[in-house]
């Protein structure tokens, strides 16, 4: 045995230490760096999931943009996604309408005649039948009973397009300017019908303006300076107080509430009227 491992007391009592391995202690050194290596690893992992976490929440200084989808509408249907939306037309309505009418003015003494409106509408207008005040017609000799009608209103908004029987008109307007809307319905008539803006007639001095707001159609429209010299050679055009002249001879004095752009709807009503006229017999 070495003798550095007997250690001698006093009594001479031999205290014998034991080795310790060194391979025990290399052991235990392994395990430790082992265990710090996987906790060094667990900590960097941990430390780069939260870094990762932090990056990711958006502040109010660095907020994430919002995508909104745009929908793309297409114009030919057949190829259209099942989604897009469909473009709706607009329905008209085909209408027609009697009226049961005395003739009142310009010699006529009363008779009836039975007048049929046919037009083409939308789903939200309205038709409205004109009544006469009975004390207008009942002294007339060939008053019919039941004639009490005078003419048709169709309102579209706040348009209306008024159709009434005329059976009398004199007299004559100046026009401030050229600028009549021409419009073709060679069912009422051949000749063009004129849009004529109320607003565009001269009043001359000294009467009253008694006009309407809006427009009337005629088809007594003139524009040359020897077709209108009866009241001033420098006048641009002139009308007079005929209405429309169907073709077989009954007029009608229709009116718009609207002048100019606003009375589109009214020139489309008047492009597709047709009218019949007939006279009751008992």
């Amino acid at each position: 045995m070495d003798d550095s491992h007997i250690q001698n007391d006093q009594d001479g009592t031999v205290e014998v230490k034991p080795e310790i391995p060194k391979r025990n202690i290399w052991m235990i050194v392994a395990v430790v760096l082992f265990t710090l290596l996987i906790g060094v690893s667990v900590y960097a992992r941990n430390v780069t999931i939260r870094q990762k976490a932090v990056l990711s929440t958006p502040t109010p200084n660095n907020t994430l943009p919002t995508i909104t989808p745009i929908q793309q509408i297409v114009s030919n249907p057949s190829n259209a996604m099942t989604d897009a939306p469909k473009p709706t037309a607009s329905k008209v309505i085909a209408q027609s309408i009697t009226l049961k009418v005395a003739a009142i003015g310009g010699g006529a003494s009363g008779e009836r005649y039975d007048y049929t409106f046919t037009f083409a509408a939308d789903p939200q207008d309205t038709s409205t039948i004109l009544k006469r005040d009975i004390n207008e017609i009942r002294n007339f000799p060939a008053y019919n009973q039941g004639a009490f009608d005078k003419g048709l209103t169709i309102k579209h908004g706040a348009t209306e397009l008024e159709i009434m029987p005329s059976f009398e008109g004199a007299g004559s307007s100046t026009l401030k300017k050229i600028n009549p809307v021409i419009i073709t319905n060679t069912a009422l008539s051949d000749s063009p019908i004129y849009r004529i803006n109320t607003s565009d007639i001269v009043v001359p001095s000294g009467f009253a303006n008694n006009l309407r707001i809006g427009a009337k159609y005629t088809l007594s429209y003139k524009n040359k300076p020897e077709d209108c010299t009866e009241w001033s050679e420098s006048t641009p055009a002139c009308t007079y107080a005929q209405g429309v002249t169907l073709r077989d001879g009954n007029d009608l004095s229709i009116y718009c509430t609207a002048e100019d752009e606003s009375a589109l709807w009214c020139d489309t009503i008047v492009k597709n009227l047709n009218v019949t006229v007939s006279k009751y017999s008992n």
